[in-house]
């Protein structure tokens, strides 16, 4: 709700990816099955048993979702963090990721079926660079703040439990690598957590608590950034109003001064002109006797 109201309200890029990403990687965690169901097959969805040629229908709408909550993840992360400016290299890293997610997809999902014979083949390098990826984008993160933008360090600590729980789960579904969880006891929070996809839902929980936050709190500095450059920006147009005022007046000055020497100029040659004339008493009568035809 919150994601979306934040994409709805600010309409900018970061907030339209975090809603998007947030909203499959809530379908994606209610799609995962665990220890009594899959709970948007439960209580939504009608899709068991139904197949698309070889493939169930619910095998390709849950990796689909997967694929597209990882790829989503990383799309909102580097537009959260401006990597394209920034970290260019970074940003290039992150699509050839996105490319390869997509080609993984195309081979792997319609043909789960026969991916699934020799899954450590298939998914052991995907996994091995979802989690690169992720411990990529954490630096990146780290250098980010350390280049002055404060608000990376909330997306650190949401990335921490997201990347935590993620790896769980998939160096534990395709590398099989022991779960840490996996040496609690089979009660309590342990029953629920022992589950890998349990896990994964953990995680994405926790990222959306933190970052929810984080992508508040970016929006909040955005606005004090913005507000503190206008300010700037308001300062520089009046200094340059009053310099530019003081300079009209002093050209005003000097205008007014040389168009007073002008007048004065003109003041004192007609003096001079006008004492080499005669009196007008003195030309009177004087030419009465004159006429010209």
């Amino acid at each position: 709700v919150f994601g979306c109201y934040s994409a709805l309200q600010n309409r900018d890029r970061t907030s339209l990816l975090y809603a998007a990403w947030i909203v499959v990687a809530l379908l994606s965690s209610t799609i995962l099955p665990v220890h009594d169901g899959s709970r948007i097959y439960d209580f939504l969805l009608n899709f068991e048993g139904l197949r698309v040629g070889p493939a169930y229908v619910t095998r390709l709408v849950g990796n689909s979702l997967g694929y597209l909550q990882a790829v989503g993840y990383v799309l909102f992360a580097r537009s959260f963090l401006d990597l394209k400016t920034h970290l260019p290299r970074i940003y290039r890293l992150s699509n050839v990721y996105v490319v390869l997610s997509i080609a993984w997809w195309i081979l792997v999902v319609p043909f789960w079926h026969i991916a699934v014979k020799s899954p450590t083949l298939v998914f052991a390098p995907y996994a091995m660079m979802v989690i690169a990826m992720l411990l990529t984008i954490f630096g990146s993160a780290w250098v980010r703040y350390r280049q002055g933008l404060q608000v990376a360090k909330f997306f650190m600590f949401a990335i921490i439990p997201y990347l935590f729980f993620r790896g769980v789960f998939l160096l534990s579904t395709f590398l099989n690598v022991p779960s840490p969880f996996s040496f609690m006891e089979s009660a309590g929070l342990g029953f629920f957590l022992q589950s890998s996809n349990t896990a994964q839902a953990v995680g994405f929980c926790c990222e959306a608590l933190i970052m929810g936050l984080a992508v508040f709190r970016k929006n909040r500095w955005l606005q004090d950034e913005l507000k503190r450059e206008v300010d700037t920006q308001n300062q520089r147009l009046e200094a340059t109003v009053d310099a530019r005022t003081r300079e009209l007046a002093a050209s005003k000055a000097d205008t007014e001064r040389q168009h007073q020497l002008i007048l004065d100029s003109i003041s004192y040659a007609s003096r001079l002109q006008k004492a080499q004339l005669p009196r007008k008493s003195r030309l009177e009568g004087r030419f009465l006797s004159f006429d010209a035809i």
